[in-house]
């Protein structure tokens, strides 16, 4: 994917129209875009791109900042790049997954409602819950939403797909008791592990001090015999 820096592309276009030659031979204005997201460091800031490197370069020209303080802003700013990023790959995931299931194009209103639900907007459901939390759920619970919606009549799938989200959303106090069980019993497979771990290495120890001392006394033996 390649984006226009709104530095250093801004810069050349500018410069390039003083000079007449803003136009491609069609009349069109040109196009830059020398951002190669696979190969560049970038930064995405209001929905505008820069170059890691012209961004800093900006600050620097604007003199309000110190050089720590431009690299903690940068930095910030990464990480919020890198959160953005993950987001849209679980929404995608999860989205994918729907299609797939329901072997239908995503309607509108089902696609609205689960996005309110995953920013905490949406009226009818008490926090908010993540597209990961979603797509294990829907995984979870394919059989038992078949069931549940087995002897039932729908107009179209559009429906059964807001009835069964119902459901769904339904579970998710559930669903939550059932991971802090499974981190619970994580925690202890961890602790009984480190402990054999433990026990393991104390039981090297000990042998190796047994082995020591029994190498002692026969170095002192053999010393006594000659």
């Amino acid at each position: 994917m390649k984006y226009k820096c709104n530095s250093c592309d801004t810069k050349k276009l500018k410069e390039l129209k003083l000079q007449g030659l803003d136009r491609d031979g069609d009349g069109k204005l040109i196009r830059l875009q020398s951002i190669d997201t696979e190969k560049d460091s970038y930064l995405k800031i209001n929905n505008r791109y820069y170059h890691e490197e012209c961004f800093k370069n900006e600050l620097i020209r604007k003199g309000k900042m110190s050089e720590q303080e431009i690299e903690r802003k940068i930095i910030s700013y990464q990480l919020e790049q890198h959160k953005d990023k993950q987001l849209a790959e679980s929404k995608n995931r999860f989205y994918e997954w729907i299609k797939e299931h329901y072997q239908v194009t995503l309607p509108n209103y089902y696609c609205m409602r689960i996005d309110k639900i995953t920013q905490g907007k949406d009226e009818k459901v008490y926090g908010s819950i993540s597209y990961d939390e979603f797509l294990e759920m829907y995984s979870m619970l394919v059989n038992y939403l078949a069931k549940q919606t087995l002897n039932k009549k729908f107009k179209n799938t559009s429906q059964r797909m807001n009835y069964e989200l119902a459901i769904v959303i339904s579970k998710y106090e559930d669903y939550k008791n059932y991971k802090e069980r499974l981190e619970e019993k994580n925690h202890q497979v961890v602790d009984i592990k480190s402990k054999i771990e433990s026990s393991s290495k104390f039981n090297q120890v000990v042998e190796k001090a047994r082995k020591d001392a029994e190498d002692f006394r026969v170095a002192d033996i053999h010393d006594e015999l000659i």
